[in-house]
C-alpha cells in the first residue's frame, strides 16, 4: 500500500494532529540564560503566512524584533496553523535585530513529516570586515526516537571581536511533506560590566594584557564572564580574585603588578593557555569564589575584582599580570 501524505493524515485526524502540534516542545532545553537582563527571546506557535512575508512571533515573552519567512512557493498554512508544503521542499530564513551584541544563539524547533535537514542551518550576518557565514556549534536530535514529529537544537557560538546585533539564520526541510510546528529563538548578549582598573607593564608583545568582564553584575544571575588580550601566545595562566584592591609594582618573580590585594582567591579549575591568539575566556561561577578554604557566594553589594597572572618569555622566563577590573554585584 502506497502510504499517505502528510496532507491526507492532516484530512484524515485533525484531532489527533492538533494534539500532536500542541504549542509546546516535549523535549524543551530552555538555555540557562533565558530571562535574564542579558538575553532576547522570540517564539512561534501559530503561523499564518505560507509563503514571501515574515511571520511574527506570537509569544507573549518575544523582546526582540523578528520574523520567519518560508522563501519556498508551493506552502500552505494547515488547519492548526503550521507552514506545510505538500509538493516542494520549505526553505525558512528567521531574521532578527537583538537588544545588544549577540554571543550565542540556541534555536528550537519542532517540526510534523519528513525531517527538517540538519545540514541546512546556517547564521549569516555583516561583520565589520565583510559577510559571515557559521555552521553551528552544535546540532541535537531533542527526542531520541522521533517518529511523526521531531524536535531539534541548534546551537551557535559567535566571535567575540564581531559586534552582532541583526543576523539571517537558514534551514530547509530534507524533502517534501515537512512540516514546521513550533520554533523558539534564544540570544544571550554580551554586556561589558564592571570598571578597569590599575596599570599593567608590557609582556613580550610590546602590549599589555587586558582583563575585561561581561555578562550580568546581577550576582543571582550568575553570568560573568571573563576575556583576556593581548597576551603572548601559547603561555599558561590562571584568574585571581579578592575582595581588596592593592597596588605591588613588580611582584617579586614577576614583571608584572599585582592589583589584588588581601585573601586572594584562584581559580584553579580555569588555568589557560592563551594558544596561537594570546587571548582566553572563561566563564566565572559566582557561587564559588574560592577564598579561603570554603568558596564563598558573590552577594548583592558586594565588590569583586580579578586579575589575571600569566607565564612569559622577556627575554628570559618570567610571569606578568593583566590590567584588573572591579564588578560591584547587584
Amino acid at each position: 500500500m502506497r502510504p499517505l501524505s502528510l496532507l491526507a493524515l492532516l484530512a484524515l485526524a485533525p484531532s489527533a494532529i492538533a494534539q500532536d502540534t500542541a504549542d509546546k516542545f516535549d523535549f524543551d532545553q530552555t538555555p540557562a540564560f533565558r530571562g535574564t537582563a542579558l538575553a532576547d527571546y522570540a517564539g512561534w506557535d501559530d503561523f499564518t503566512v505560507p509563503f514571501g512575508a515574515p511571520n511574527a512571533s506570537d509569544d507573549g515573552a518575544t523582546d526582540m524584533v523578528c520574523g520567519l519567512t518560508q522563501t519556498t512557493p508551493g506552502a500552505i498554512i494547515t488547519s492548526t496553523q503550521n507552514i506545510y508544503a505538500p509538493g516542494t521542499i520549505s526553505t525558512f530564513e528567521i531574521s532578527a535585530t537583538a537588544n545588544g551584541a549577540a554571543r550565542e544563539i540556541v534555536l528550537q524547533l519542532r517540526s510534523l513529516g519528513n525531517l527538517l535537514d540538519d545540514t541546512s542551518y546556517a547564521l549569516s550576518y555583516t561583520a565589520a570586515t565583510g559577510p559571515v557565514t557559521l555552521s553551528p556549534a552544535r546540532v541535537e536530535t531533542l527526542n531520541p526516537f522521533p517518529g511523526f514529529a521531531a524536535e531539534r537544537l541548534v546551537e551557535f557560538s559567535l566571535p567575540a571581536d564581531d559586534d552582532v546585533t541583526t543576523f539571517v539564520i537558514g534551514f530547509a526541510a530534507s524533502a517534501t511533506n515537512c512540516s514546521l510546528d513550533a520554533v523558539m529563538l534564544d540570544v544571550l548578549l554580551e554586556g561589558r560590566v564592571g570598571t578597569s582598573y590599575c596599570t599593567a607593564n608590557p609582556n613580550s608583545t610590546g602590549a599589555y594584557g587586558e582583563l575585561e568582564a561581561f555578562g550580568s553584575d546581577v550576582a543571582a544571575d550568575n553570568s560573568l564572564e571573563l576575556r583576556l588580550s593581548n597576551l603572548p601566545a601559547n603561555q599558561f595562566g590562571i584568574y585571581i580574585v579578592s575582595a581588596s584592591q592593592t597596588f605591588v609594582p613588580g611582584l617579586a618573580g614577576s614583571q608584572g603588578n599585582l592589583c589584588v590585594g588581601g585573601a586572594i582567591g584562584r581559580f584553579n579549575a580555569q588555568i589557560f593557555d592563551s594558544g596561537a591568539t594570546g587571548s582566553n575566556e572563561t566563564t566565572i561561577d559566582l557561587t564559588q569564589l574560592p577564598i579561603g578554604s570554603t568558596p564563598v557566594a558573590a552577594q548583592s553589594g558586594d565588590t569583586w575584582n580579578f586579575q589575571a597572572w600569566h607565564r612569559d618569555v622577556n627575554p628570559t622566563a618570567t610571569s606578568n599580570l593583566t590590567t584588573a577590573v572591579s564588578v560591584t554585584f547587584n
